[in-house]
């Protein structure tokens, strides 16, 4: 192997070092989205820190409690669902065990719903009877002839929760949040936790993950070698300049991380760390 070929290799292998530690840089230096909510606030305080304005919407979400107490509300009347254990048994009286009725109870249910042919029966708990509480009124045993229908129950109970809302109004960009020494009140307290939230949501929604690293990886391959192929082909004399290929490659490096920072604000303008 003559020393001109061993110098060729050398050259090209420190041309493929160029890239490849180029192309890792270039992935490396790739802007981060990181909205993250950096503020201390405590109902009955002062704000701390300076104005606050909205850099974009969010809704006001509502507190565990605010939610608690809503579906309290919409299952106060709610009635689970019963029905007969079988199509001979007898109508009346309605009976069900013991053990059901201490659930109801200890769950706070008022009624049940009796379901038979795709009608639905509502009879409060002092109308349903227990097989002691039966024999005691008709002098003979007399079994369960209700059953809980949990599937149909649970569907129901879903439905209804469904229609709750987790928002409470919404916040529009430009609007006033609080401005130092404000006393934090408890709806200031509820939209800053809600800011908070929709931040999280933000930055969840741009995390970059393996595969988006593995994708930009190979852009940059790309792009670097799509330049690199044409100073090979057009531009001969600056592929044989180690210094030259550097420079081009710098250069080129530099385009594609300004290009991305660019695309990152645009995609992020309307959620901008407030400050």
């Amino acid at each position: 192997m003559t020393e001109q070929h061993i110098t060729s290799i050398t050259r090209n292998s420190i041309r493929i070092s160029i890239f490849v530690v180029l192309a890792a840089l270039t992935v490396y230096l790739f802007p981060h989205y990181d909205k993250s909510f950096h503020y201390y606030s405590e109902i009955g305080k002062p704000w701390g820190y300076e104005l606050m304005t909205a850099e974009f919407d969010f809704p006001i979400y509502k507190s565990d409690e605010q939610l608690h107490h809503e579906q309290a509300e919409l299952l106060k009347d709610f009635a689970p669902c019963y029905v007969y254990t079988s199509k001979e048994v007898a109508r009346h009286p309605l009976v069900i065990s013991r053990q059901e009725m201490e659930n109801l109870k200890s769950n706070g249910y008022q009624s049940i719903a009796v379901l038979e042919n795709k009608i639905s029966t509502t009879y409060p708990l002092d109308k349903i009877l227990t097989p002691k509480s039966a024999y005691e009124v008709y002098k003979h045993e007399i079994i369960p002839n209700l059953k809980a229908d949990t599937a149909t129950t649970n569907q129901l109970k879903a439905d209804l929760l469904a229609t709750i809302l987790p928002t409470c109004g919404m916040v529009q960009k430009g609007e006033k949040i609080i401005d130092r020494g404000e006393i934090v009140t408890e709806r200031d307290y509820q939209i800053l936790q809600s800011l908070k939230l929709a931040l999280e949501k933000e930055n969840k929604t741009y995390q970059r993950h393996a595969w988006g690293i593995v994708g930009d990886s190979a852009i940059v391959c790309i792009f670097i070698l799509m330049f690199v192929l044409y100073l090979f082909v057009f531009r001969r004399v600056y592929y044989d300049s180690l210094s030259n290929v550097l420079f081009f490659c710098l250069i080129s490096s530099l385009i594609i991380v300004h290009q991305s920072m660019n695309q990152i604000h645009i995609i992020s303008g309307r959620a901008d760390p407030i400050t």
